[in-house]
């Protein structure tokens, strides 16, 4: 098989010859061989600048299979389909990695499935229902409620900034409640561990939790001890206390 001067020209031993190495065997090996005679006769003749055209010419009338040394066309073409397969299982190993790094996001996110868990029911006290992940819910208005407020004195500022950021249960929307929403859950018949009348469910530790309501520099007030209504300075912080409450929806 003679190859024709074109074909050599093309064939370059560089980044773009792989797919002359893929497709072409023959023409790869070739122009390699030539390139290595011509090397092998610079170092004879340095002098002899034209030589690289002689050998070139010398190479392109000599057919492949003539050639001492040179792998023949039919072992050539072998290794280019060993090289093939070995790029298409190399692939498949890169796809089968990325498959296995895809599946690693649809594992379950563990914080976000405690959260959403569902909860027991821990007690039950008429129309208050006890749950355990420090919850108390109303039945009859729809409120949840926290299952204790925060144990010590704070200003009506403290108690706002306590129950908006508070985050129990898993919720993030607890606000204060108002002065009626406190009242609705006062109960003379019910008393607590600590002797306020609301259900024991409900653990308020002093009289007066905050409720929301405002008017300058003074803010309602509610008394679980005897269900008073009346309006203290923000700043006051004795037997006050802040009790997160939200909506359930």
């Amino acid at each position: 098989m003679v190859v024709s001067d074109a074909d050599i020209i093309r064939c370059r031993i560089d980044l773009a010859s792989f797919s002359t190495f893929l497709f072409r065997p023959d023409l790869f090996y070739l122009s390699l061989q030539n390139r290595l005679e011509f090397r092998r006769l610079r170092i004879l003749c340095p002098d002899n600048i034209g030589l690289c055209c002689s050998c070139t010419k010398m190479a392109n009338r000599t057919s492949l299979e003539e050639r001492p040394g040179v792998t023949t066309v039919k072992s050539i073409r072998i290794l280019s389909m060993i090289s093939i397969l070995f790029l298409i299982a190399s692939g498949c190993s890169v796809n089968r990695a990325g498959q296995k790094r895809q599946g690693d996001h649809k594992k379950p996110n563990m914080a976000v499935q405690q959260k959403t868990a569902k909860v027991m029911e821990t007690g039950r006290d008429g129309r208050f229902l006890a749950f355990d992940n420090g919850t108390v819910k109303d039945s009859e208005t729809g409120l949840m409620w926290a299952a204790k407020d925060n144990g010590t004195d704070i200003t009506w500022i403290g108690a706002r900034k306590y129950c908006e950021n508070y985050d129990g249960g898993g919720f993030t929307d607890w606000r204060m409640p108002t002065q009626e929403e406190l009242a609705g859950i006062y109960d003379p018949a019910k008393e607590n561990r600590h002797g306020y009348f609301v259900t024991k469910l409900i653990d308020i530790s002093a009289c007066c939790p905050w409720p929301s309501d405002e008017l300058g520099s003074e803010a309602a007030a509610f008394s679980f001890s005897y269900g008073g209504k009346y309006w203290l300075p923000k700043s006051c912080s004795f037997n006050s206390r802040a009790l997160p409450v939200r909506e359930d929806k």
